[in-house]
């Protein structure tokens, strides 16, 4: 998977200049996420707000900024005790249009993620490479399909997200995603372009 991840950004490093980027895809905008998240070895899933920025740097190229909280419970000595998460983080991204209204999209992403239960907090360092097609489905209906990999602490995490964005008028989008790899991670959202 980590190959393949770094096969698409370099894909997207490398397309041809020459496709037009008339695709009426914003990469100005800020959009506010509800996101469930459950895992096979967790007790309970974590529940929480995504805040995710997108400003354009230029033609090609984005600043990326992210915040999110949530909470998770765990047992810890047959007693359940909820944990608070703290997320925030930043990267760049690059976009190339590969067919008309289909952008290819590469990122990457630094982050940190603090933990806050009962007793001591936790503060882990991450980073994290993405690549995807970014694309119109329809003349109002946006679709991403974006494969990502992150590294925290020695720990490696695989996510391949499907997204889809249906405008609710000329700015307001309401946006729905779910992990393909873990049918129990999911997000629904609304984003206003600017």
């Amino acid at each position: 998977m980590k190959r393949n991840v770094i096969a698409l950004v370099a894909a997207a490093l490398s397309a041809p200049p020459s496709l037009c980027l008339a695709n009426e895809l914003s990469y100005d905008f800020i959009q506010l996420s509800l996101a469930y998240t459950s895992f096979q070895d967790t007790p309970s899933p974590t529940r929480g707000f995504d805040l995710d920025l997108k400003k354009s740097m230029n033609e090609r190229a984005f600043f990326y900024g992210a915040f999110g909280t949530g909470s998770v419970s765990t047992v810890f000595g047959g007693v359940e005790v909820a944990d608070l998460l703290v997320g925030a983080g930043f990267g760049v991204g690059y976009h190339r249009p590969v067919y008309k209204k289909i952008d290819l999209v590469s990122t990457v992403e630094i982050y940190q993620i603090d933990i806050q239960p009962g007793a001591l907090p936790v503060s882990l360092n991450a980073f994290s490479l993405g690549a995807g097609l970014r694309g119109k489905i329809n003349k109002k209906a946006e679709g991403n399909l974006f494969a990502s990999y992150a590294k925290v602490r020695e720990v490696f995490t695989y996510s391949l997200d499907l997204q889809l964005d249906y405008p609710l008028n000329r700015r307001l989008l309401v946006s729905g995603g779910i992990d393909l790899l873990n049918l129990r991670a999911f997000s629904v959202g609304l984003r206003s372009n600017f």
